[in-house]
């Protein structure tokens, strides 16, 4: 009994290790861009891993149906790439420029990744990280909230001036007004 117990524990505990001598694949999907403006460009970048010991062959990335074309345009790039095969501890990064078509809440996919962890395997799939929900902003919300409020400011400054401005005419008055009192006073 105690034998069968610890052959359990030993093939639990090497187990992982024997499944990972194929090609394991870790897909992770990054928005490079802080926020997603209608009309201005949003930066994708794929990684993959491949984390096992031998090659993935045959490795196809799809993202197509995470950015329809009626809320996006491609503008640099490709949303479905193919490799003939990543080596074991190799990564490699693929990029895509998107531009939203109209302001709205988008909630995307995960990327869809199919490849061979074995020469004549068969093809499985594996799914990358997903995106947050995130909130594509209109074009004049955004400039908006980043103009440089230049004519705010103008009207700040003249209308600070007048509070600043008379106590300091006030002042300047008082003063030259002591001094020539002063003088005359010294002159007698």
């Amino acid at each position: 009994m105690k034998f069968l117990l610890a052959l359990v524990a030993v093939s639990i505990l090497l187990g992982p290790c024997v499944a990972a001598e194929k090609a394991f694949l870790i897909v992770e999907k990054h928005a490079l861009s802080a926020e997603a403006v209608e009309q201005k460009d949003f930066f994708l970048q794929y990684d993959l891993f491949n984390v096992g010991l031998s090659p993935a062959f045959e490795v196809s990335l799809n993202d197509t149906d995470a950015w329809p074309e009626e809320q996006w345009e491609l503008v640099t790039g490709l949303l479905s790439a193919s490799w003939e095969k990543i080596l074991p501890g190799q990564n490699l990064s693929h990029s895509v420029v998107l531009r939203p078509k109209k302001p709205s809440v988008y909630v995307p996919n995960p990327a869809k990744v199919h490849y061979r962890p074995a020469a004549k395997s068969p093809l499985q799939l594996t799914f990358s990280t997903t995106l947050p929900a995130f909130e594509i902003e209109s074009s004049r919300h955004y400039n908006q909230r980043h103009s440089l409020f230049a004519a705010e400011w103008l009207l700040f400054g003249a209308l600070s001036a007048a509070p600043v401005g008379l106590p300091l005419a006030v002042w300047a008055y008082v003063q030259l007004y002591t001094e020539k009192a002063g003088s005359k006073k010294k002159s007698r």
